[in-house]
C-alpha cells in the first residue's frame, strides 16, 4: 500500500528531473550566495554551488548582461525585443520588472557583432544608478558613451568620461574605474593582434587621470577590480586561449589564473568574493582571494516549448540571394511557377492559380540554390542531407530526390542545366567550375580560377560549350570558352579588360557580355582625385568570322536584319519563327504580348554552333545603351535584358537614382524601361514574363515597355502559404555542422591559422 502511494510521487519527481536540462549560461555574475545568468533569452539565478535555476524574467525577446546592485537588491539587464532595446531592473528575489530607459536603439535587437545598444555594464557603488553604454549620441556604432540612470526612475545622465568605452569595473575608492577604451567583445575573432587590440586602463572621475595598465598586443578585456588586484580576460598564453589573468597593483606583476586550452572563457564578471564565467558551455565560479576554481552544475526547468516540433511561417525567411549575391529564386520556363529557398526547404509557388508545394520538406537539412530544367520537368539544387554539400535533382511536381555527386568536402553554388537537360554545371568555394550528368557519374572539373569564384557560367544553346569569365594575372577578368567534347579551355581576352557575365544569343550566333570599358572619371569635391563610375556597358561578339554584327549599319541596298547572316539560314529561321508565332492563340497574345517586335524563340535543339576562335574578341562591338552600373544580363530572341543599379554610397544609394530593368531591342535599336526599383529579376525561358523582386515582394510581369504601369493592378505572389514543419533540435544540429563546414571549406588561409578543422570531422 505504501509503495502504491509513493509511486505517483516518484513518477512526478522523475518527470520533473526529465523536464530540467542543461543550458548555455551566458553573462553570469555572482551575488551573495547565488549566481545570476542568462539562458534561453531570459534571466535566471541559481545557488553558488549549483542546482535547479529559478527564472526571474519571462518576456519575449533577448535579455542580456544581468548585473546585480552592490546591495544585492536589484538586477539590471538589457532587454532587446520588438518594443526596443532598453535598460530594465527586476528585484533580485523576483518580481515585476521596471523599464528605466526609453531611448530608441541605433541598431535593432542584439546588435550583432557590435553588441546591443543601451547595454548594462555595472552599477554605481552606492547602488542608486545603473551604468550602461549607449551609441545614441555618436556618429559611429563603434563608439559608445557611458550613462547612468537612477533605479528610482528619472532621466539618464552622461558620465564625465570620453567616448569609445567598453566593459568596466569600479575600484574600492568608488570614483576610479578599470575599463576598456575599445569594445569588440561580440566579435568572434581568435588570436587577434591589430589596431583593435584591447588594453586595460584606469580612469579617475575626480582627477580625470588616465593610466594604461596592460601592454599585451592581443586581447585584454573584462576588467574586474577586487581589492588591490585587477582580474581580466586575456589570450596571451602559449595556446592563445582567453583565460583569466590578474594584475597585482602593488608589485605590478601579471600571471595567468585559469589554464583552459580547449575553449575561450566568455564574458566573466565579478560579484562580491567570486568571479563567474561560461566556458565550453559550462558555468564556473572562481572564488576570491583563494582563486579556487569550481564547475557549477546547472539545470534549467523547461517545458520544451522552444524545442518541440511546430509548423512555422517561413515567408520572411526566403533567401533572395546566395552568399555570392547570385539569385536564389527562379521563374519557371513557362512563367507559371517560381522556386524559392526558405529555411532550408525548396518551395514551388504558383504565379496565379494552384497550390504552393514544399518540394523537399526535410528536417535538419539545408536545400538551396534551386533552378529549373529547360523543359520545366525537373529542378536541381544543393543539399547537405548526408552531412556534406552535394548536387541533387528531383521532379518539379514532387518526387524522390536523386543526389548526383559524392564530394567529401566543398561549398557549392547554384547549378545550371544544359539546354537538353542532360548536364549540370556548378561552381564551388575553391574557385572551381564543375560539370556532371543528370544521370549521375563522376563530376568533371571544367576550370579553376586562381583568384576568385566562378559565378557566371552559361551553356551554349547547342550544349557543346560553356562560357565563363576568369580572373587574369592583373586581377581583371577575361571571358573564356570551354568545349565540352574536347575539354579545351580557351581565354578570349588579353587580360586588360574587365569582361564578365557572358550570355549566348538564342540562335547561338552571338555571345553577349558586360564589360567595364567606359571611362567616366568624376572629380572629387574635396581632393585632387578621380573616381571611375558607371563604367559598364553591353558588348556583342559574332562567334563565326562571317556572321554579320547584330549592330551592323542598316541599308536599303541589302538586308537590314542583323540576324540573317547567310540567306539560307536566315530564311529557315524566319520561316520557323513565323510558324511558331502562328501557334499563339488570341488569348495568349492578349496576356503575354510584349512589344510589336518581340519574336517567339526557338526552344528546341539547334544546329551545332560554329565558333572561330581566331580574332574572336576583336569582333566585339558595343550595344548602344547608356553606360551604367549593369549587374545582370539576359538575352531572349532579339531583346537584351539588363539590370542597372544606382551608385552605392557608404550608407545607401545616391539620392534620386533607382535600379532599372530595361531591354534593348535589336530590331528597333531602342532601349525601353520595363520597371524600376528592382532588386533582382528572373526571366521565363521564352522571355515573355519576368519575375521581379522589390524588397520582400515578388511580382510576375509581362516583359513589355513601361510594364511598371501594370504594378498598380498586378499583385505580388501569394507567399503566405509558405509553411513547413520545424524541428529545432534537428535544425540546430545542421546549423552547427554547416558552420563548421564553412570554416573548413572557405577559410581564407590554407594553413587554417594552425587549427586542424579537417581533424575535427
Amino acid at each position: 500500500m505504501i509503495i502504491k502511494r509513493l509511486l505517483p510521487v516518484t513518477l512526478l519527481m522523475l518527470a520533473s528531473l526529465a523536464a530540467a536540462r542543461a543550458a548555455l549560461p551566458r553573462f553570469p555574475q555572482p551575488f551573495g550566495d547565488r549566481i545570476v545568468f542568462v539562458a534561453d533569452g531570459n534571466v535566471w539565478s541559481i545557488p553558488k554551488t549549483g542546482g535547479t535555476a529559478v527564472r526571474l524574467t519571462s518576456a519575449p525577446g533577448q535579455d542580456m548582461f544581468p548585473r546585480v546592485s552592490p546591495d544585492g537588491k536589484w538586477i539590471a539587464y538589457t532587454e532587446a525585443s520588438k518594443a526596443g532595446t532598453d535598460v530594465w531592473v527586476v528585484p533580485a528575489a523576483g518580481g515585476a520588472a521596471q523599464r528605466l530607459t526609453f531611448r530608441p536603439a541605433t541598431e535593432a535587437g542584439t546588435g550583432g557583432r557590435h553588441g546591443p545598444d543601451n547595454m548594462v555594464v555595472t552599477w554605481t557603488p552606492d547602488s542608486r544608478n545603473v551604468v550602461y553604454l549607449s551609441k545614441g549620441d555618436q556618429w559611429n556604432g563603434w563608439i559608445q558613451d557611458l550613462y547612468q540612470v537612477p533605479v528610482a526612475g528619472g532621466l539618464p545622465i552622461r558620465m564625465s568620461i570620453d567616448s569609445a568605452v567598453g566593459l568596466l569595473s569600479f575600484g574600492p575608492d568608488g570614483h576610479t574605474i578599470a575599463y576598456n577604451r575599445i569594445f569588440r567583445n561580440f566579435r568572434t575573432w581568435k588570436r587577434y593582434n591589430g589596431g583593435l587590440a584591447q588594453q586595460i586602463f584606469t580612469y579617475d572621475f575626480n582627477t580625470h587621470e588616465l593610466k594604461q595598465l596592460t601592454s599585451w598586443s592581443g586581447t585584454n578585456t573584462s576588467p574586474m577590480w577586487h581589492g588591490d588586484r585587477i582580474y581580466y580576460l586575456s589570450d596571451q598564453d602559449a595556446n592563445r586561449r582567453a583565460n583569466i589573468w590578474v594584475l597585482d597593483l602593488v608589485n605590478k606583476q601579471t600571471r595567468e589564473v585559469t589554464h583552459f586550452t580547449d575553449y575561450d572563457i566568455d564574458f566573466p564578471a565579478l560579484g562580491g568574493d567570486a568571479i563567474a564565467f561560461q566556458q565550453g558551455g559550462k558555468l564556473y565560479r572562481l572564488d576570491l582571494p583563494s582563486e579556487h576554481l569550481e564547475e557549477v552544475p546547472i539545470l534549467i526547468p523547461d517545458d520544451g516549448l522552444r524545442t518541440r516540433p511546430r509548423v512555422a511561417d517561413v515567408k520572411g525567411e526566403i533567401r533572395p540571394t546566395d552568399p555570392a549575391q547570385q539569385l536564389d529564386y527562379a521563374l519557371a520556363p513557362n512563367g507559371k511557377r517560381t522556386l524559392f529557398s526558405a529555411r532550408g526547404d525548396i518551395f514551388s509557388v504558383p504565379t496565379e492559380n494552384g497550390a504552393t508545394r514544399n518540394l523537399t520538406s526535410t528536417q535538419g537539412v539545408d536545400e538551396d540554390h534551386p533552378v529549373w530544367s529547360p523543359d520545366g520537368r525537373w529542378i536541381a539544387y544543393t543539399t547537405d542531407a548526408g552531412g556534406r554539400q552535394e548536387i541533387a535533382i528531383r521532379p518539379a511536381e514532387g518526387g524522390a530526390e536523386k543526389i548526383l555527386t559524392s564530394f567529401t568536402e566543398g561549398y557549392f553554388y547554384g547549378p545550371i542545366f544544359s539546354p537538353d537537360g542532360k548536364m549540370l554545371a556548378f561552381s564551388d568555394g575553391d574557385h572551381r567550375l564543375w560539370s556532371v550528368g543528370t544521370d549521375g557519374g563522376t563530376p568533371k572539373q571544367v576550370a579553376q580560377d586562381k583568384f576568385g569564384e566562378v559565378h557566371d557560367e552559361a551553356f551554349s544553346p547547342d550544349g557543346r560549350w560553356l562560357a565563363l569569365s576568369l580572373t587574369a594575372i592583373n586581377r581583371r577578368r577575361d571571358l573564356a570558352l570551354y568545349e565540352i567534347a574536347t575539354g579545351k579551355l580557351t581565354r578570349i581576352g588579353d587580360g586588360n579588360g574587365i569582361d564578365f557575365d557572358p550570355v549566348w544569343s538564342s540562335d547561338g550566333k552571338y555571345l553577349y557580355f558586360i564589360s567595364s570599358r567606359h571611362e567616366n572619371p568624376v572629380g572629387s569635391d574635396v581632393d585632387f582625385d578621380f573616381a571611375i563610375i558607371k563604367s559598364t556597358g553591353i558588348y556583342a561578339i559574332p562567334l563565326s568570322s562571317d556572321t554579320v554584327s547584330p549592330l551592323a549599319p542598316k541599308s536599303d541596298e541589302g538586308s537590314d536584319d542583323p540576324y540573317e547572316g547567310s540567306s539560307a539560314q536566315a530564311d529557315e529561321a524566319k520561316h520557323k519563327q513565323e510558324s511558331n508565332a502562328g501557334k499563339h492563340d488570341d488569348q495568349q497574345r492578349k496576356d503575354e504580348s510584349v512589344t510589336e517586335t518581340a519574336e517567339p524563340i526557338k526552344l528546341g535543339p539547334i544546329k551545332p554552333i560554329r565558333i572561330d576562335l581566331s580574332g574572336l574578341m576583336r569582333r566585339a562591338v558595343a550595344v548602344p545603351v547608356d553606360a551604367a552600373n549593369i549587374t545582370q544580363l539576359d538575352v531572349r530572341g532579339n531583346r537584351i535584358f539588363y539590370l542597372t543599379q544606382p551608385l552605392g554610397l557608404i550608407d545607401g544609394s545616391l539620392a534620386g537614382e533607382k535600379s532599372e530593368l530595361r531591354f534593348y531591342d535589336l530590331k528597333t535599336r531602342k532601349s525601353s524601361l520595363v520597371t524600376e526599383g528592382v532588386d533582382g529579376y528572373s526571366l521565363s525561358r521564352d522571355g515573355l514574363r519576368v519575375l521581379i523582386r522589390h524588397e520582400k515582394d515578388y511580382t510576375v510581369l509581362a516583359t513589355k515597355a513601361d510594364a511598371f504601369k501594370d504594378m498598380e493592378t498586378k499583385k505580388p505572389l501569394k507567399l503566405d502559404h509558405l509553411r513547413e514543419l520545424v524541428d529545432p533540435r534537428q535544425e540546430w544540429t545542421e546549423m552547427f555542422e554547416n558552420a563548421w563546414r564553412l570554416e573548413r571549406d572557405l577559410f581564407y588561409s590554407p594553413p587554417m591559422n594552425g587549427v586542424d578543422w579537417k581533424g575535427r570531422a
